[in-house]
């Protein structure tokens, strides 16, 4: 039976084989040109429309996002901050390491925090049960404020971006044991 010519079905048998005669440099080669056609395509799809990419990595948006889709988030400037509502899903800062999350905002009010009227959230993922207040890992609040937030979910796609969270954990897993080795060497010389 001869396949269809495809790029990408010829990426995933490439994949396949490698994965099944156990070619590291081939699936690593593969893995590469995979990444770079995923950010062609989110960079060009980001200056036509004007949308980034994010991947949702758990399930804790579920029913509404599954793990692995694709969301589609609208950034804005300090202006358009202002018209977050209560149940919009937004993309923030979690703290003060620079991980971006996107939960539903549940509370919106305002507040005094530092001497200054500011408008607070507090967000929470629609499987959990409760909200996010362990993750604001600011060390003067347990609440969000406009600057932390980055954007807002407009739509998705689902399971498109499944693989590549998929490779990228079982990568992470290679590259921890490489890095685990090397440190290993390092600190028994």
């Amino acid at each position: 039976m001869k396949l269809p010519k495809f790029k990408s079905l010829k990426i995933s048998f490439s994949t396949a084989s490698a994965l099944i005669t156990g070619c590291k440099l081939e699936l690593f080669i593969n893995f590469l040109l995979f990444l770079a056609h995923e950010f062609l395509i989110a960079a060009a799809v980001e200056a036509l429309l004007g949308y980034k990419f994010g991947l949702v990595p758990t399930l804790s948006m579920w029913p509404v996002h599954d793990r692995g889709d694709l969301s589609f988030i609208h950034t804005f400037d300090k202006n358009e901050q202002k018209n977050i509502q209560v149940g919009d899903q937004i993309v923030f800062q979690r703290g003060i390491d620079y991980i971006l999350m996107s939960h539903r905002c549940m509370d919106k009010r305002q507040i005094m925090f530092n001497g200054q009227l500011e408008t607070a959230f507090i967000t929470k993922g629609d499987a959990n049960i409760r909200g996010d207040w362990e993750f604001y890992e600011y060390p003067d609040r347990r609440f969000l404020i406009l600057e932390n937030i980055k954007g807002i979910i407009v739509g998705g796609a689902p399971l498109i971006g499944y693989w590549p969270l998929w490779i990228a954990e079982k990568l992470s897993w290679k590259l921890i044991d490489w890095s685990m080795l090397a440190s290993f060497l390092i600190v028994g010389r």
